[in-house]
């Protein structure tokens, strides 16, 4: 794609403007936490890079530069104290707005949020087990990557993790489709142009020695990149019964598949009451089958199960079970008391 041939160095993101939408850029930071969890990889980058530095006896200390909405460290808190391994995080930026904005947001989240930059840290004398950055790098011109790398390693004493997009057409492409219901923030037309400012493989390989040498870090300071692409074979808008089956049967064929649901908990309550004939059969490789075949219920016994598909296909399944529970009456609040059904 000629779009995409050379990185796009003078594009201005909107968000990053003075005078942008001070309502439409508050919701770009809230949805920043969607798509971070959905494309940018740190589930994976904590679990292989972080969680190894980190210990139950002895705090450790990571810095977080350019955290914009704050989701990232928060993160990394929760999934720190989740695993019982202490880490205080310090996530800086140098935009007041975002500062705010997410000092706002994560209150009592043991992150501390600060307005600053990692030269103004620097000057303070401060130095971190662990330094961490997200989709920060493709903001920085080639002169002033090294310049940044160089800083960020200097105040890290242990890992350094610089974790940015990368560009090219299938990512382009695909984020341009994915993020359609991203609607009233500047997500999308920003996402497009930081893939088109981002920087390849070779040319951060090209950069990271440059910063090396200028540095004076200590050689315990590594530079690692993870340059995840937003790049997956197929998007899936909500992790229901329906898209998550779908999810499962394309995962099974060797399509990658990423899913993207706001709710974060799930339902108390079932949506369905069993599952049907189609879909159980289209299931016989599912891991969740014989599991749940147990756990039916005998009140649907049809001998024999006749009927026509949108294809004009006739159907005919021989059934001595499939799961099915009773819903309980509703209650006075119109919801259901009872609990799930473990086969929906």
């Amino acid at each position: 794609m000629e779009l995409l041939r050379d990185r796009a160095a003078h594009a201005v993101e909107q968000m990053d403007l003075p005078g942008c939408d001070p309502d439409k850029l508050d919701r770009t930071y809230a949805q920043f936490a969607l798509v971070n969890r959905a494309v940018s990889g740190w589930r994976g980058i904590y679990l292989r890079q972080l969680r190894p530095r980190l210990r139950q006896s002895a705090p450790a200390t990571l810095l977080d530069i350019g955290c914009g909405g704050g989701d990232v460290p928060v993160m990394l808190s929760r999934w720190a104290a989740r695993d019982g391994l202490r880490l205080e995080i310090t996530a800086i930026d140098p935009d007041p707005r975002a500062s705010r904005f997410a000092a706002e947001r994560h209150q009592g989240s043991g992150v501390r949020f600060r307005q600053a930059t990692a030269a103004d840290l620097a000057g303070e004398g401060q130095s971190f087990d662990l330094v961490v950055s997200n989709h920060v790098l493709h903001h920085l011109s080639e002169d002033e990557l090294p310049v940044f790398l160089a800083e960020s390693a200097g105040l890290c004493h242990g890992r350094v993790i610089h974790n940015d997009l990368r560009r090219s057409p299938a990512a382009y492409a695909l984020f341009f489709a994915g993020a359609l219901p991203f609607t009233g923030s500047y997500i999308r037309q920003d996402g497009l142009t930081s893939i088109r400012r981002s920087y390849t493989d070779l040319e951060l390989q090209a950069a990271a020695p440059r910063a090396g040498r200028s540095s004076g870090a200590p050689r315990s300071a590594t530079c690692w990149f993870s340059t995840r692409p937003p790049v997956v074979d197929v998007l899936v808008i909500g992790g229901g019964p329906v898209g998550l089956f779908m999810a499962a049967l394309l995962l099974q064929q060797g399509v990658s598949v990423r899913v993207l649901e706001q709710r974060t908990g799930a339902e108390p309550h079932s949506r369905a009451i069993g599952i049907h004939p189609r879909r159980w059969t289209r299931s016989s490789e599912s891991a969740w089958r014989r599991p749940s075949w147990r756990r039916g219920s005998d009140q649907a016994r049809p001998r024999r199960r006749r009927r026509q598909d949108a294809r004009g296909d006739v159907l005919c399944r021989r059934l001595r079970k499939f799961p099915v529970c009773p819903v309980p009456a509703a209650g006075p609040d119109g919801g259901h008391p009872g609990r799930a059904c473990p086969a929906a």
